[in-house]
């Protein structure tokens, strides 16, 4: 039985006095993608979730744009039994973002709050650091290791932050509507941050839900090659290969994840060997 919390990080809205643009969204994504290596959760993506907490487009983009009703953390962290809900603002200046995140654990009835800083001229890694070390500090420990698996160097521009925020609104409302995603906002952000794993990494998920797997593919490698522990980009390119019926290499990259998470091979197998039970 799984004794792991789980966590979820919301969409992170416009602070008080901000316009909207996609970097709430852009930012959200970087800390799912961070708190992915943390072992010590369960679960920690929100798109896992999205179709749960927002039923409708309308209610997704009332969120998200901070014009809509209050949302309802209590009860949907106990009817989605997770424990931790990370949320925040953020507000652009000139040459740094500051965000407010705010942590609420439902089980101890606590909530933490940080305020934290965007600088792009290090590629992120301030901010990441930062924000999981408090995460060790405050929230769960960071199992031995995982600490330097998190971290990569995202060249990525504020314009393609806020180019990778407009792509991941596309990716969740794809996502309640199952409808073929529109690739404007992933091609805008290419072009603008060629060597983001952030944007190579949702790029090739689009292409993969859209079921153009070898384009897929050639992001999720190009995601791989700047960040060799991207989760997302390992997990893509295993979902990619198991819709081409490749078993070995689904296999290689399942073991790869596996490996990110420290969850053994022999559970990976197993997986695998479910997905081509019928082949």
């Amino acid at each position: 039985m799984e004794n792991r919390p789980k966590i979820v990080v919301l969409p992170l809205q416009p602070d008080r006095g901000q316009d909207f643009n996609g970097m709430g969204l852009g930012i959200h994504f970087l800390l799912g993608n961070l708190l992915a290596v943390h072992t010590g959760f369960a679960e920690f993506w929100f798109g896992w979730r999205i179709k749960n907490l927002f039923s409708k487009i309308e209610d997704l983009r009332s969120f998200t744009r901070g014009s809509g009703p209050l949302f309802p953390l209590p009860e949907h962290a106990a009817r989605e039994k997770i424990r931790f809900w990370v949320s925040g603002k953020y507000r652009q200046y000139k040459d740094y973002i500051i965000v407010s995140v705010t942590v609420n654990d439902f089980d101890m009835q606590r909530e933490y709050m940080w305020e934290l800083r965007i600088d792009p001229f290090d590629h992120l890694i301030g901010f990441s650091k930062q924000f999981l070390s408090l995460v060790d500090d405050h929230i769960l420990d960071l199992p031995h290791g995982q600490f330097a698996k998190a971290f990569w160097h995202e060249k990525i521009t504020f314009q393609g932050l806020d180019f990778l925020g407009y792509a991941v609104d596309a990716t969740y409302e794809g996502m309640i509507t199952g409808e073929e995603l529109n690739l404007k906002w992933f091609e805008k952000a290419v072009l603008d941050s060629p060597e983001s794993y952030l944007i190579n990494d949702l790029k090739g998920w689009a292409l993969y839900k859209n079921r153009n797997y070898s384009k897929a593919v050639e992001f999720f490698s190009n995601a791989i090659k700047i960040n060799p522990n991207g989760l997302g980009a390992l997990a893509g390119m295993m979902w990619c290969n198991i819709s081409k019926k490749e078993r070995d290499i689904a296999t290689k990259f399942c073991f790869a994840k596996a490996d990110v998470r420290n969850e053994s091979h022999a559970k990976a197998k197993a997986f695998i060997d479910k997905k081509f039970k019928n082949y």
